[in-house]
């Protein structure tokens, strides 16, 4: 642009920002007419912004042109359009940088409060604890603490830490989820959790034997102290005595100080104290009835066991297992006797042909269920009424896979099938239908290997002596 464009589009500009501001001849006139206070107030309000924007900010280049008197007081203020922009933009900046301050203050402020939190609530993640190799569920000693009996507490300096308050077990019931009211947890008992767990009501059952002796030894020694020297001897043998069974107590093993299976102990410190709010309370107490107490039969059930399960389930209308489960008398769980009876003593529950709605229902939710070659029967059994997961593996490997062969086997089959053999032998027939694609177990096992193609099976007709045998 020429030199006169270039006045031009300045002159429009400066023209824009007066009407912008609303600057008017009279409003300088006024500002120029302050009292001599207020002008002192504007010079060392400049004065300040100087200081803090520096010797080249725009706040001294607008006051080149000014000068003050020798004592400061005098403050000659420009009368001019662009000196007013010039302030302005000075206080801009000045309120920018304040902002600039405050979110750095903010953001530490914030970070401040994260490491405030976490402090509080305790660490999340679990340490990892081994069972002990004797059969007594032995811990390490050193989490007996005090004389007699203390909490384990846990160093948060050793990367543990204290029990988590209400508000991060609520955090933690939401991060594993809710299906109504109802808290879902989704992780699995591990073998340490398990080991804790019983070593937990052990040392509970301890405290509630220990501790009405500690309170009668404490009121025999406040007794002591104000007893009269005939009487001190007999209060002092009675505190050996209730010393000594303290000590005989506290010699006993975990397994012998496990109670009955009702017996009522605090969860909920235990859910707080040793499993620091990641486990609750009702949760524990459950798995610890139901599953963990020594008395509970774990080992597989016997066809007499079923059968006999079979008889009281009748007896009783297949109801009130609490009562069959006491009568079995094998050491099984209410809870035990119903999943059994569901799955092999009942004759309503269980199904052997296969209809067409449910050939349907299967295959749908093996196509919405199905992660890559894994497919959940476990969790697809909710969904099929009377089916069993093995019922739903045999149906869709046998019958319903839509890659599964029939009719005649070709060589490259024969070939594939005698090379799987000789690689897992004759017994691991799940990975051998593997690499035979497009074949279900049974059809390499039986169909094909024995009755085809191994080495030593006898072929043709039957002789005299094998019909008669």
């Amino acid at each position: 642009l020429s030199l006169s464009a270039q006045r031009d589009l300045i002159q429009k500009q400066v023209q824009q920002l007066e009407q912008s501001l609303c600057v008017t001849q009279t409003d300088l006139e006024l500002l120029s007419s302050e009292t001599g206070a207020q002008r002192d107030k504007v010079q060392k309000e400049i004065q300040d912004l100087e200081t803090v924007l520096g010797p080249h900010s725009p706040a001294s280049v607008s006051d080149a042109d000014s000068s003050s008197s020798s004592d400061g007081s005098e403050l000659v203020m420009a009368s001019t359009v662009e000196s007013c922009l010039q302030i302005n933009l000075v206080y801009q900046q000045v309120v920018q940088e304040a902002l600039d301050k405050l979110e750095i203050l903010l953001s530490q402020n914030e970070k401040q409060q994260k490491e405030a939190e976490s402090q509080l609530s305790g660490p999340i993640k679990e340490p990892h604890r081994e069972a002990g190799p004797t059969s007594s569920y032995q811990l390490p000693a050193n989490m007996f603490l005090g004389r007699f009996l203390k909490p384990y507490f846990k160093d948060k300096l050793t990367g543990l830490g204290p029990p988590a308050n209400q508000e991060s077990r609520d955090k933690s019931s939401r991060m594993t989820g809710c299906l109504g009211n109802r808290k879902v947890k989704v992780k699995r008992w591990e073998s340490w959790q398990k080991t804790l767990l019983i070593h937990s009501v052990s040392r509970d059952s301890l405290r509630r034997l220990i501790q009405p002796k500690l309170s009668k030894v404490d009121y025999l020694s406040q007794k002591l102290l104000s007893a009269a020297e005939g009487a001190k001897q007999q209060l002092q043998d009675q505190i050996t005595n209730l010393e000594t069974e303290i000590e005989m107590l506290r010699e006993k093993k975990e397994k012998d100080l496990i109670g009955d299976r009702y017996v009522e102990l605090d969860w909920q410190k235990i859910s707080n104290v040793d499993f620091e709010g990641t486990r609750d309370a009702d949760d524990l107490r459950c798995f610890w009835q139901n599953f963990l107490h020594p008395s509970i039969n774990k080992s597989g059930w016997s066809q007499e066991e079923v059968h006999t399960l079979k008889q009281l389930s009748r007896k009783y209308q297949e109801r009130q297992w609490e009562s069959i489960a006491e009568e079995l008398g094998t050491g099984r769980t209410a809870f035990m006797c119903l999943q059994t009876f569901q799955r092999f003593a009942s004759d309503s529950l269980k199904r052997c042909t296969w209809t067409p709605a449910e050939d349907a229902l299967l295959k749908e939710l093996v196509e919405k269920m199905r992660i890559g070659n894994f497919i959940p029967y476990t969790q697809m059994s909710y969904f099929m009424e009377s089916r069993e997961p093995a019922q739903l593996i045999y149906r869709w490997n046998n019958v319903l896979d839509p890659s599964l062969r029939k009719g005649p086997w070709t060589p490259e089959e024969d070939q594939l099938l005698l090379r799987a053999v000789s690689r897992y032998g004759e017994k691991d027939w799940w990975k051998i239908r593997m690499e035979v694609p497009g074949r279900h177990d049974g059809a390499c096992r039986d169909s094909r290997y024995f009755d085809c193609l191994k080495a030593d099976t006898k072929r043709g007709p039957f002789d005299k002596l094998e019909t008669e045998l």
